[in-house]
């Protein structure tokens, strides 16, 4: 295999029951191959009375069986991780691929579909996977991911974190609270995730310095832009917060150049000297009861595919807010193959629908048309699904 040019190599079967002396003939002939190969053993459970064996012979070892798109998966592999702590680096106990975007094409759990973990969740398992240093290896179909996936994906914040982050470990796990920190060996930058796994939103209390400071969040987000950021302290203290601003409010695209916003809308990207790799700081003396209130916007958008990309040419492809959207044959019976002559769109909050979602509503000459999220689709009656459709003049 070395003299194919292989860098890394996967092996199943290792870890349960734990094969020690398949693994050490294993890691011997990487050794005398001449070419550095990083060896991985999958699936968990890896014991952890075997870390030491584990992290002396492989590159990295999964902690747990598969992580798919439950949250109860995501919560099982935060008390796992518990014992694997003083592993983490230079080799990695590793969390599984990353579960998002467009998995399960050929059906191996479910149907093909877009991940079921909601916004909240794809948010806990990405900065959960990070803080930790597992090894980011993305489970999804990348070119099927939208613009949320890919923002998940792409941060450079997220990824400098990852990269250069040293000391991780668990402040604690309890009431349904997980909160882990690690500092940056280049910087010196301290990071701090906090996470509710309860069922039940709750304020997040955090403590700074020798003080406790208690962060509330109230959203409609992604179906309105407002996001409303409360801050209880019991003395005024000085600290910065950083607020995530999306490249989509922004008025760029976070694909890489995959596609581009192909409307004449005018979304002024923030610019001010407080905005920096996509987070605006606020750096004040905060005290008890100081809000913030932030509005995105949330205009229906459209979109057109690299021209590289041969099968979107021609075509346009619609978003609201951070959302792809997608037409359904079952909503669109007599208009699904009808083209779109320059259409005009207009939103609706539908309570119950698909757990209760923003529906686009499109108009052209005399046929309308409906659209609901891409990642809701294939959830109703079997049918045809479009996102790229033939381009026409676009009207706002």
């Amino acid at each position: 295999m070395a003299s194919w040019g292989v860098d890394f190599i996967k092996i199943d079967d290792l870890s349960r029951p734990y094969h020690k002396r398949e693994i050490e003939m294993i890691r011997k002939a990487i050794d005398r191959c001449g070419r550095p190969i990083v060896l991985s053993m999958s699936p968990g459970k890896t014991p952890v009375g075997e870390a030491l064996h584990a992290s002396t012979h492989a590159n990295m070892w999964r902690m747990v069986d598969d992580v798919w798109d439950k949250w109860e998966d995501v919560t099982h592999l935060m008390q796992v991780a518990q014992d694997w702590y003083p592993y983490i680096g230079p080799t990695w106990p590793a969390c599984d691929m990353i579960p998002l975007g467009r998995i399960s094409i050929r059906g191996e759990r479910g149907v093909d579909r877009m991940t079921r973990l909601t916004k909240d969740e794809q948010y806990s398992l990405m900065t959960f996977f990070t803080i930790f240093r597992s090894p980011p290896m993305f489970g999804g179909d990348l070119p099927g991911n939208d613009e949320f996936t890919l923002s998940l994906l792409t941060n450079r914040e997220v990824l400098r974190m990852h990269r250069e982050s040293a000391g991780v470990r668990q402040l604690f796990q309890q009431g349904g609270k997980v909160a882990i920190m690690s500092r940056n060996s280049v910087t010196e930058e301290i990071y701090l995730a906090v996470f509710n796994i309860s069922d039940h939103p709750e304020p997040m209390e955090i403590p700074v310095g020798n003080e406790i400071v208690v962060i509330e969040q109230h959203t409609g987000y992604p179906w309105n832009g407002k996001v409303n950021i409360r801050i209880t302290t019991k003395n005024p203290l000085a600290f910065a917060l950083k607020i995530r601003i999306p490249s989509w409010a922004q008025n760029t695209s976070a694909s890489g150049g995959l596609y581009v916003y192909s409307d004449n809308i005018n979304i002024q990207p923030s610019q001010t000297p407080n905005t920096a790799d996509g987070y605006y700081t606020v750096t004040r003396h905060w005290r008890s009861g100081d809000s913030l209130t932030l509005d995105f916007p949330m205009q229906v958008r459209t979109v057109e595919a690299n021209a590289n990309v041969k099968d979107d040419a021609g075509k346009f492809a619609v978003e609201c807010g951070p959302l792809v959207y997608c037409m359904e044959e079952t909503d669109n019976p007599g208009t699904f193959d009808k083209p779109s002559h320059a259409p005009s769109f207009s939103v609706e909050w539908k309570p119950g629908l698909l757990g209760s979602v923003n529906v686009v509503h499109e108009q052209s000459d005399d046929s309308g048309k409906v659209l609901i999220p891409y990642y809701a689709w294939s959830n109703r009656d079997v049918g045809k699904m479009k996102v790229w459709r033939i381009q026409h003049k676009i009207k706002h």
